[in-house]
């Protein structure tokens, strides 16, 4: 018996602990200063967690929402990897594994919006942008939580703006992104829709509509766009398209938490939305400021937010992608959940290929490069650089020597970093952009091909012969830095 009401108390606790994780809650942060240079007073923003953080924090991912979302909604997407969400397919990020913040967004009526502060309600909400969601987020994480790195970011539709936002914004921050259904800044047709539901809204509320038919008129234009025609054609049949309209559109209970104003706060932010804008517009500028590994998952078919722009970043970005070729619209993801659950479960879990093994793979391979079995040196003393480092970075943190393995060009510069051992943690991250900092004496030159040795000679043969012509071949040398924390008296 004894034994039993333990098992049954462990039971309630349990239950306790995963009830309190999916609760609502909140994190003040104060005033928020805003893009536009106006403020957003007494400003909260509300999260839900799920999973249990790690030792060393190295396990979080955040979640924020797309247009209209809240926390709460997000979470269906949340669980273990093996458990069907309420439709029956699985989910999207394993909390099992991670420790998953689930973020509500500005102006989605849970977040400071304005339908529900105290100060600047409705009209006199000021107008805010995606840059000011991800401020506020990272005021959040940073001040709030005291995270200085995390492990990812995952985001649908809006949620995708605010996460490649976010790694632009803050490029050392987290270390994997997976915007979906993404757009780094909206195409012209994009723009298009945007702009006639923002001239909707407004014209209703100029003629005096209430917003119960400005509410119907907008789901009207959801349900023209949000799917493919294809899928309207092949899902919805003569006989149930006025149950469909009755059920979808005309009598569809509107959110709640999502009033008239909070949609136009919304949209207006993103019709501003521009990740290049900071950069002269320019994808190329904008790339190079971004350190996150990146995986998009795009719609074929998706007729809200086109492709196209995230094509381009990922050309430049030279990421992995998912392009959905369901004709499910911009809610592809959901009709191949699953699969995108599957596969963002591998790229959260990869140990691919690192930057330095990419580099040495493609240079090694070449008929013209090989490397040369002498260790570099740095240009600056090593107890300089070991005394750098230590200065930049907590303490608190740093408690186990870093070895970072280089390679280096033949004019001393560093081609990549990346890690042997560390701290299992965001030391490690700051140790390798600190490493690429550092200036070489350069590997040798060119050298002629007859004074190689066999080893570093290229076995490259063309129909069973070795290619003729090679005269010289160009270098590249390694070394291997060594960080150690100070030693505790």
């Amino acid at each position: 018996m004894k034994q039993t009401n333990s098992i049954f108390i462990f039971l309630i606790v349990f239950t306790s602990m995963l009830f309190a994780q999916s609760e609502q809650q909140f994190a003040e942060i104060g005033d928020l200063q805003l893009t536009s240079g106006q403020a957003l007073l007494d400003c909260k923003i509300g999260y839900r967690t799920f999973g249990e953080l790690n030792s060393d924090s190295s396990n979080i991912v955040i979640f924020p929402t797309w247009f209209a979302g809240t926390s709460e909604h997000v979470s269906s997407l949340i669980g273990p990897k093996h458990i069907a969400n309420e439709y029956g397919a699985k989910k999207l990020v394993d909390d099992s594994k991670y420790f998953v913040i689930a973020i509500d967004a500005l102006a989605n009526g849970v977040s400071t919006s304005p339908s529900n502060p105290e100060l600047q309600a409705g009209k006199d909400f000021p107008e805010i942008s995606i840059d000011d969601m991800v401020n506020s987020q990272y005021k959040m994480l940073t001040e709030n939580f005291g995270f200085k790195h995390i492990h990812a970011i995952i985001g649908g539709s809006m949620g995708s703006m605010q996460a490649l936002q976010w790694i632009v914004s803050y490029p050392d921050f987290i270390s994997k992104a997976i915007p979906y259904v993404a757009s780094p800044r909206r195409s012209t047709y994009d723009m298009l829709i945007m702009q006639f539901r923002k001239r909707m809204i407004e014209s209703y509320q100029e003629l005096g509509a209430d917003d119960a038919l400005i509410n119907v008129m907008l789901n009207y234009t959801t349900q023209l766009f949000v799917r493919s025609p294809e899928y309207i054609i092949e899902n919805i049949s003569h006989d149930e398209f006025e149950s469909y309209v009755d059920k979808k559109i005309e009598n569809r209970e509107p959110l709640k938490t999502f009033t008239i104003e909070n949609h136009l706060a919304q949209l207006k932010a993103m019709m501003s939305y521009n990740i290049y804008k900071d950069f002269n517009n320019s994808v190329e500028e904008t790339t190079k400021h971004i350190k996150t590994e990146v995986f998009l998952i795009l719609g074929e078919n998706d007729m809200l937010l086109h492709p196209k722009p995230a094509l381009e970043l990922a050309n430049e970005l030279n990421c992995k992608v998912l392009m959905l070729e369901n004709n499910c619209g911009h809610l592809g993801i959901g009709c191949e959940l699953e699969k995108c659950g599957n596969e963002i479960y591998r790229f959260l879990n990869d140990k691919r290929e690192s930057e330095c093994a990419q580099q040495r793979r493609i240079l090694y391979s070449s008929i013209n490069h090989r490397p040369l079995t002498k260790n570099i040196e740095p240009k600056k003393p090593l107890s300089e650089i070991q005394e750098e480092f230590i200065t930049s970075v907590d303490s608190t943190f740093f408690n186990k020597t870093i070895f970072i393995r280089i390679v280096v060009d033949t004019t001393g510069n560093v081609l990549c970093s990346e890690l042997i051992n560390g701290n299992n943690n965001y030391i490690d991250t700051l140790a390798i952009e600190y490493v690429k900092t550092l200036e070489f004496f350069p590997a040798e030159k060119s050298i002629p091909y007859g004074k190689l040795s066999t080893e570093q000679r290229p076995q490259v043969r063309r129909n069973s012969r070795p290619i003729r012509g090679i005269s010289t071949i160009k270098v590249v040398s390694e070394a291997t830095i060594r960080l150690s924390p100070k030693e505790k008296n």
